[in-house]
């Protein structure tokens, strides 16, 4: 496509901007291109990507300071790299604020409504329930709501849940939903900013034209969250 089209520049999202075949063939043909939320800094190709250890730190945090301990987390895709770096902002968090990280309280997803089901009856399911569960994006936390109301119980009274990634949806659940607000146009606008300041400049082009810009994401407090209540831990 490249020999082909010969365009002025290209801006790759995941997974092309983690295939090293076409990055490495990018390079050869000396073509700029742009890296939207790469798994790793490239030192050769500029990126711009959203800030998700910290997304998610902040967001465990809200957590924290309305009393909750016992926060559960719904994990995303395996292979994505989000999930790690979300999963390692909410262990960041436990860890600054001297809570134990409980391995029962950790349930693996897949960025999936149904997989949010699941997780969400695992966890719900336990003798001692969390009082808040962190799911790492909005589909799963739509899904923790639904088993939770089907459970009987009631959001957040009983159960405070957040999310991630701000999706239409989060705004018109019952309750709205709690979650980080990713602005996919604005990390679009700046790669695009990006690589038309890498074809003007050209060969002039110098190292600090390669460096990583971070996006940080805005955390949106709605109604499903409330402070902890240790009358709810246990199931009746």
């Amino acid at each position: 496509m490249v020999s082909a089209l010969r365009p002025d520049g290209m801006i790759l999202t995941p997974p092309l901007c983690d295939n090293p075949q076409v990055l490495s063939a990018l390079r050869e043909s000396q073509t700029p291109c742009v890296l939207i939320s790469p798994a790793a800094d490239d030192p050769d190709h500029p990126s711009v990507r959203m800030d998700d250890v910290h997304a998610a730190e902040e967001i465990t945090n809200l957590l924290i300071s309305l009393g909750h301990t016992r926060i559960a987390i719904i994990k995303g895709a395996k292979e994505q790299v989000a999930s790690k770096r979300r999963y390692q902002g909410y262990a960041a968090a436990l860890k600054a604020h001297r809570i134990a990280l409980d391995k029962d309280l950790v349930v693996q997803g897949d960025f999936t409504f149904d997989t949010g089901v699941d997780a969400a009856y695992q966890l719900l399911s336990r003798r001692q329930r969390p009082t808040a569960v962190f799911a790492s994006n909005d589909d799963m936390a739509a899904a923790t709501v639904a088993i939770a109301h089907r459970m009987g119980l009631d959001v957040p009274s009983d159960l405070t849940v957040v999310g991630f990634d701000d999706v239409p949806i989060a705004a018109l659940m019952r309750p709205a939903l709690t979650t980080m607000r990713v602005n996919i146009a604005e990390i679009g606008r700046r790669g695009v900013e990006r690589l038309i300041g890498l074809v003007q400049a050209g060969s002039t082009a110098d190292a600090t034209d390669t460096a990583c810009e971070i996006v940080r994401p805005i955390l949106v407090e709605r109604q499903s969250t409330a402070a902890a209540s240790s009358a709810r831990f246990n199931k009746g």
